[in-house]
């Protein structure tokens, strides 16, 4: 009866272990690499990566137009002061020598940028999820870890999935790899990491912003609305794409235009203002933004499909400064090229002959 007794209670165990590993979530398939963060891409809320003299943060946002990755950076730089006139002598009661206090030499200063991420941002939450580890480092003593960095870690990454975040504090580099040395601030345990993701982070300002002005791609835009001026200076052109899935034959006509009635002059225009590019974000409000924007002209342009239509406000900075973009799509103020984006702007008149 024993016998039966301990047959039956294995018999049972192994059925548990197998209904458990049956119901249990896959575990990614690591190609031999070690999981350091399992989880999905759209399950990440934010991203901060810090270092001495920089932040970044990576925010998931959502509007009508869909989901996006909205990019702030903070850097801290150290500006040297002009030396101080010299004062001038005058007559003053002899006093006991004092050790003079030391005059700072530098002072420091801080720089803000936004910028919405472009899908560099999406494949940088796709190679988080999950995060991979080269290998996994076991019975490190204190001095082991201050020959790997993580004695005093000067970077860190705080990652956040459905509200709890996780801290990874970044080490040194290994040597002849320059893979970084990682360990996870909850379990304690470090890995080694490939350097290529976390330098996407390192360098985020110029890696990751999106410098398109719309997401529609050419064959998709079905019709376009141009728009310039104000009062009875004031013109609209209504303009329809003709073959666009044939790059050699595509066209723009006007949407009163006669069957087969190809404007051009409004292709050629057209053909310039869907090239148009952004160099960098702005922000109006900061002391070295633009001071006084003026409308040039607005290009609406819409699907055949089921995509929200996206309108480009193109303004100048008074009279003869710079040219700037914002639209739905990039959800912020974007500097253009200056010099294309003149010849467009000093063209959009001639449309309406």
């Amino acid at each position: 009866m024993r016998q039966v007794i301990i047959y039956a209670t294995l018999l049972v165990a192994l059925l548990l272990g197998a209904w458990f590993r049956w119901t249990a979530a896959p575990v990614p398939d690591a190609d031999g690499k070690v999981v350091l963060l399992a989880g999905d891409a759209d399950q990440i809320d934010s991203i901060v990566w810090k270092s001495k003299d920089a932040e970044t943060t990576i925010t998931r946002k959502k509007d009508d137009h869909g989901s996006y990755l909205w990019v702030s950076t903070t850097k801290w730089e150290d500006r040297k002061l002009p030396p101080k006139p010299p004062v001038a002598d005058a007559p003053v009661e002899p006093a006991p020598p004092a050790e003079p206090a030391a005059e700072p030499t530098t002072e420091r200063i801080e720089r803000k940028s936004v910028f919405k991420a472009s899908d560099k941002g999406d494949k940088l939450l796709a190679d988080l999820s999950p995060l991979y580890a080269l290998r996994k480092l076991d019975q490190l003593d204190d001095a082991k870890l201050a020959e790997i960095g993580l004695d005093a870690p000067k970077e860190s990454l705080v990652l956040t999935r459905h509200g709890k975040a996780t801290t990874l504090s970044i080490g040194g580099e290994s040597y002849g790899t320059k893979d970084r040395y990682v360990r996870d601030e909850d379990t304690k345990t470090v890995y080694l990491v490939d350097d290529q993701l976390l330098k996407t982070l390192q360098y985020a300002k110029t890696r990751l912003p999106d410098r398109s002005l719309w997401s529609l791609k050419r064959p998709d835009i079905a019709r376009a609305e141009i728009s310039t001026g104000t009062g009875k200076d004031a013109m609209t052109v209504q303009a329809v794409q003709q073959n666009p899935d044939d790059p050699k034959k595509a066209a723009w006509v006007r949407a009163d235009a006669a069957e087969g009635d190809v404007d051009e002059q409004l292709t050629t225009w057209m053909g310039k203002a869907l090239k148009l590019k952004g160099t960098r974000y702005v922000d109006p409000q900061a002391d070295d933004g633009p001071k006084d924007l003026q409308p040039r002209f607005t290009m609406k342009l819409e699907s055949a499909g089921k995509a929200l239509p996206e309108t480009l406000e193109v303004l100048q900075d008074g009279d003869g400064g710079d040219f700037y973009g914002r639209s739905e799509h990039t959800r912020g103020l974007l500097k253009l090229l200056r010099s294309p984006t003149r010849a467009v702007v000093d063209d959009v008149s001639t449309l309406a002959q």
